[in-house]
């Protein structure tokens, strides 16, 4: 599965930039001249994140976490969470959220995901993402 988030020329050097995914608010920002895309949700409890020099810092409750690795580092959120970073390349100048299995693989020889669509388990995952970023967005 692929969805392009961001052209690269459009994220700063400092800060970051919103990009949607699949209707979900991603930040992306660089990490030493290399991008990172995270989403948009505070481990406690869904807060919006704003990046403070290398620290995502939670509106809500004052969570923070490490800009380079998504790890908690202080607040309210639990010493071992993470924000969830996706997994992404640059393809032809574009940041592109990528999640690829080994099925997905054979099945691009001629199946489902030939023709543009995910295979079973990149559909899974998808739906795991989802429902885990409901919990917070649907409230």
């Amino acid at each position: 599965m692929r969805h392009e988030l961001i052209p690269v020329s459009d994220i700063p050097a400092t800060g970051t930039v919103s990009a949607d995914l699949l209707g979900r608010e991603i930040l992306v920002t660089m990490v030493k001249g290399k991008p990172r895309a995270f989403v948009n949700v505070c481990m406690h409890h869904g807060g919006p994140l704003s990046l403070e020099g290398d620290t995502f810092v939670c509106a809500w409750h004052g969570s923070t976490f490490d800009a380079r690795t998504g790890h908690a580092l202080s607040g309210p959120v639990r010493p071992d969470a993470r924000l969830i970073m996706l997994p992404t390349r640059i393809e032809e100048g574009m940041l592109v959220y990528v999640y690829e299995t080994h099925e997905d693989d054979s099945q691009a020889r001629g199946s489902a995901a030939a023709m543009g669509r995910p295979g079973v388990h990149a559909r899974r995952r998808l739906r795991e993402l989802a429902s885990s970023l409901g919990t917070w967005f649907d409230s």
